[in-house]
């Protein structure tokens, strides 16, 4: 959702937030990867989005 406001949202002061949310959620699942062994490379969770469609 950060990732459609920032790349496609009309209102601009939304885009800076949404940048800082995509870079916490990050941070956050490479915490939550060290904690569980996978390392940096190993399952699907991201932040940035899959090609699908809602």
């Amino acid at each position: 959702m950060a990732n459609s406001e920032k790349r496609d949202g009309p209102y601009g002061p939304a885009k800076q937030p949404a940048g800082s949310i995509i870079s916490s959620q990050n941070a956050e699942i490479a915490q939550m990867r060290k904690m569980l062994g996978g390392g940096s490379g190993s399952g699907s969770l991201s932040a940035t989005p899959h090609a699908t469609s809602h």
